[in-house]
C-alpha cells in the first residue's frame, strides 16, 4: 500500500510538471485529482470486499442453520430410540405374565395328576375287593359243593343244610351287590379319569398354544432387537457423519470469521489509506519568485477513519521545487511520498 501511494504520488507529480503551460498551483490540482482517482479505486475495492464480508456471513448462517437441523435430528432419534425401549418393556412384562399364566397351569396340572393317582389308588383298592370276592364266592361253592354232599349223606340234616343254602344265597347277591357297585364305581372312575384326560389334553393343548405364542413372541422380539441393533449401529454411524459434518462446519465457520475479520482489518487499513491520501494531497506550496523552504501539516478523514500528514519542501532552482512527505493514519499506519515540480517555460 505504501509503495502505491508512493508511486501514484510520484507519476501525478511528473504528469502535473510537464503539462504545458501549467503553473506551479497547476500542477497541485493533477496531484490532488490523482490521489482523488486513488480514493475512488479504493472505495470500489472496499465495496467489493463488503460484498464478499456479506456472502461469507450467509455461508456462515447457512452452517448454522445445517448444525440446528441435525441437532434437531439427533434428538429424534433418541426419541424413537427411548420408544423402542419402552416396547420392549412392554414385551418383557408380556413374557412375565405368559410365565405367571404356565405356571399356574402347571400347579393345576398337578393338582390333576394327584387327583389321577388318588382315582388309580382307589380303584386298586376296588380291584383288591373285587378279587376277596371272588374269593368268597369261590369259597362259598365250595361250601355248596360239600352240603350237597352232606344232604346227599345225611338227608336228617336237610333243613340245616337248606338253611345254610339260604344264608349263602343271600351272602352270594350281597356279594353281588357289592360287585355291582364296585363295576359302577370303576365306571364312574373310569368317566372321571375320561373328564381328567380331557382337562389334561385341553391344559397340553393350552400350553401348546401359549408355547407357539411364546415362540411367536420371542421371535418378534428378537427381530425388534436385531431391527433395534442395526438401526442403533446406522444411527450412531449416521451421527458420528453428523459429528463429523458439525466439526467441519465449526471449524468452516471459524475460519470465515478469521477470514471476515482480516477482511475488516483489511478495509478499515484501505479506509485509513483513502484519509492518509487526502492528507498528502492536500499540502500546499508556494512555488513563486523567492520561494524558500517551506514546511506543510495538513490532515485527512475518511469513513471514520483519519490521518495526519507532515511535508517539506524546497526550491532546488528556479525551475525545480522537490518535495517530501508523510502520513500516520488512525490504524498506526505509515505513509510516505515524494515529489517534484518542474518549471518548463
Amino acid at each position: 500500500m505504501k509503495k502505491t501511494l508512493l508511486a501514484s504520488a510520484i507519476s501525478a507529480a511528473l504528469v502535473a510538471s510537464f503539462s504545458a503551460q501549467a503553473s506551479p498551483y497547476d500542477n497541485c490540482g493533477c496531484v490532488i485529482s490523482g490521489m482523488q482517482g486513488d480514493i475512488a479505486d479504493n472505495s470500489q475495492r472496499i465495496d467489493s470486499n463488503r460484498d464478499a464480508i456479506g456472502e461469507v456471513a450467509a455461508h456462515a448462517d447457512r452452517n448454522t442453520g445445517l448444525a440446528e437441523a441435525n441437532q434437531r435430528e439427533i434428538a429424534e432419534q433418541s426419541a424413537w430410540n427411548d420408544r423402542q425401549e419402552g416396547v420392549i418393556r412392554q414385551n418383557r412384562g408380556r413374557l412375565d405374565d405368559m410365565d405367571q399364566r404356565n405356571q399356574r397351569q402347571d400347579d393345576v396340572i398337578g393338582d390333576n395328576t394327584q387327583q389321577i393317582e388318588n382315582v388309580s389308588t382307589r380303584t386298586s383298592q376296588n380291584t383288591d375287593s373285587i378279587a376277596a370276592n371272588r374269593q368268597g364266592i369261590e369259597a362259598n361253592t365250595q361250601t355248596n359243593h360239600r352240603q350237597d354232599e352232606a344232604i346227599r349223606d345225611n338227608r336228617q340234616r336237610v333243613d340245616t343244610v337248606s338253611a345254610q343254602a339260604d344264608r349263602n344265597t343271600a351272602t352270594g347277591r350281597k356279594n353281588a351287590d357289592n360287585i355291582e357297585h364296585n363295576r359302577q364305581g370303576i365306571l364312574a372312575n373310569a368317566e372321571l379319569n375320561e373328564q381328567q384326560d380331557t382337562a389334561i389334553r385341553t391344559n397340553a393343548e393350552a400350553n401348546d398354544r401359549q408355547d407357539e405364542t411364546l415362540n411367536q413372541h420371542a421371535t418378534v422380539i428378537n427381530r425388534n432387537t436385531s431391527d433395534i441393533r442395526d438401526y442403533q449401529r446406522q444411527t450412531r454411524s449416521s451421527l458420528a457423519q453428523h459429528s463429523e459434518a458439525i466439526d467441519r462446519n465449526a471449524a468452516g465457520i471459524q475460519q470465515n470469521r478469521a477470514d471476515i475479520a482480516d477482511l475488516r482489518g483489511n478495509i478499515d487499513d484501505l479506509e485509513a489509506g483513502v484519509a492518509a491520501a487526502v492528507a498528502a494531497a492536500s499540502h500546499q506550496f508556494h512555488l513563486g519568485p523567492g520561494a524558500g523552504g517551506q514546511l506543510s501539516i495538513a490532515g485527512g478523514a475518511y469513513k471514520g477513519e483519519n490521518a495526519a500528514s507532515l511535508a517539506l519542501g524546497t526550491p532546488l532552482n528556479d525551475r525545480l521545487f522537490v518535495n517530501a512527505n508523510w502520513s500516520h493514519d488512525s490504524r498506526g499506519n505509515n505513509a510516505y511520498g515524494a515529489g517534484m515540480n518542474i518549471k518548463l517555460w
